[in-house]
């Protein structure tokens, strides 16, 4: 029995180093984001702090798009764009520079169009059917993306759509009329290859430091950050859903008799005994 003890511990080690890693404890991730090595109650915080901040600046942005003549650079008004946008991405291909747009050429305009109006939407839908309260008060929304489980992979999706563009748009910045985009994004106009390459510097040397500071923050003291961010958290929790009542109604067939543990490896013999049988019984 101990044997099959030991052996039962050794392949749960294996599989919580892998889940360590998962989770950014260790490894690149932890070098990349050092506030998520934190445990899931702050993960959870972080999460909601960041949908909070970007739904609000979404908004914000929106607004002051529409409020202004603005939105005529992002929105399309012909279709004559479809085919112009796929002759500029040919031109892409082919390891040259189109013409300059006024801003953007067809290609551009139409994936920040994409961006700002479909994926931006799609992210807020899909991260709104992975929620508990919203499930609850509306049963039959998750049900739209195939269940919750659906809605978070495809949420995911849209988190890689969001990081490919990033590299995209980055990449172009910097291959692209370098000095003229960074003095435009910057300055709002343009500026000599010199303070394009010292702008973007200092930028970088800005954004890293500040990283750095907030992670180290997050790592001593993550009660004291959870505590100030739940001040923004919980307000808008009471602001969307203090009102919400659950209209959930499970049959028993869709009640599962066992328990749901939390990710982690059991510690006891016990809890390894079952946790055999149920991987078993699941393989």
């Amino acid at each position: 029995m101990d044997k099959i003890y030991k052996k039962e511990r050794s392949s749960d080690n294996k599989r919580q180093q892998v889940m360590d890693i998962a989770r950014g404890r260790r490894g690149l991730f932890f070098l990349v984001g050092l506030a998520w090595t934190q445990k899931s109650w702050f993960r959870k915080t972080l999460v909601f702090f960041s949908a909070i901040f970007w739904g609000i600046n979404g908004i914000a942005y929106c607004a002051l798009l529409f409020t202004s003549n603005e939105w005529s650079r992002l929105v399309p008004t012909s279709l004559d764009i479809i085919p112009q946008a796929i002759q500029t991405a040919i031109t892409y291909a082919t390891i040259n520079f189109p013409p300059p747009g006024d801003p953007y050429n067809p290609l551009q305009q139409l994936m920040y169009f994409g961006v700002v109006f479909l994926l931006g939407p799609f992210m807020i839908l899909t991260g709104a059917a992975m929620s508990p309260s919203i499930s609850a008060r509306f049963p039959r929304y998750p049900k739209i993306f195939g269940g919750r489980q659906a809605a978070r992979s495809l949420h995911f999706l849209g988190n890689l759509a969001f990081v490919l563009f990033i590299i995209i748009h980055v990449s172009m910045v910097l291959i692209e009329r370098f000095p003229e985009n960074i003095g435009h994004i910057i300055l709002g106009y343009p500026v000599s290859l010199a303070t394009a390459i010292g702008l973007f510097t200092l930028y970088v040397i800005v954004i890293v430091i500040i990283h750095i500071w907030i992670t180290k923050i997050s790592l001593k003291n993550p009660r004291l950050v959870q505590n100030y961010l739940d001040i923004i958290v919980n307000t808008a929790k009471y602001i969307l859903f203090r009102k919400m009542v659950s209209k959930q109604r499970f049959t028993r067939s869709e009640i599962s008799p066992f328990f749901r543990i939390n990710g982690y490896v059991p510690d006891t013999y016990s809890l390894h005994r079952w946790w055999s049988l149920v991987s078993r019984s699941m393989q």
